[in-house]
């Protein structure tokens, strides 16, 4: 069986199609930040308007941490996803069969780059809430609130199947006796 990895072109391709989406993303959240600042300004009750705008900062605010978690995270299993690359070379060159540990490389790179999208996508977004008055504004917020929560949910699941995918490639090249002490093994030594 033969894996072929992604080319430079395709990588650089898919790149700029994330960029041009992204930027997409960049402009409707302005449009939507100005439209929300309009509506909040409609709202009667300073202490109300006060509120809004205080639940919006801290969704801002939480959402600029964990997508910071959740890239870092991402960060952490490209690194060992090079590790594993490097090591299943290794083991090819002394003449192993990886088409298998290949194969689960091969689909943790598309996962790590899937979550990365997911990831980026979310730290761009942008929550308002579809104000049209007052007595409207206690479900408007609850299903801003809704919106964030399931969002950042789904981009979380793309980073736990990038974490199970490099998982699988571990597992794959302890197979192949590509890993030298397992953790129990390391931890008896003493």
């Amino acid at each position: 069986m033969t894996v072929f990895a992604q080319t430079n072109s395709a990588t650089l391709k898919s790149r700029q199609i994330l960029k041009e989406r992204l930027d997409a993303i960049k402009e409707e959240r302005k449009q939507k930040i100005e439209e929300f600042k309009e509506k909040i300004a409609a709202i009667k009750d300073e202490r109300k308007k006060a509120l809004v705008e205080k639940i919006v900062e801290k969704i801002s605010n939480s959402n600029e941490r964990l997508t910071a978690r959740m890239s870092a995270a991402l960060a952490r299993l490209s690194s060992i996803l090079k590790n594993l690359s490097e090591k299943a070379a290794n083991l090819k060159a002394s003449g192993k069969d990886t088409s298998e540990l290949e194969k689960a490389i091969s689909q943790a790179e598309t996962a790590i780059e899937e979550a990365k999208s997911a990831v980026a996508a979310q730290a761009e977004k942008k929550y308002s809430a579809n104000l049209i008055n007052d007595s409207t504004l206690r479900n408007a917020i609850g299903e801003m609130i809704s919106q964030f929560r399931k969002d950042l949910r789904d981009a979380h699941k793309k980073v736990a199947a990038a974490r199970q995918a490099i998982s699988k490639a571990v597992a794959e090249l302890a197979q192949l006796g590509g890993v030298r002490n397992s953790a129990t093994q390391s931890g008896n030594m003493d």
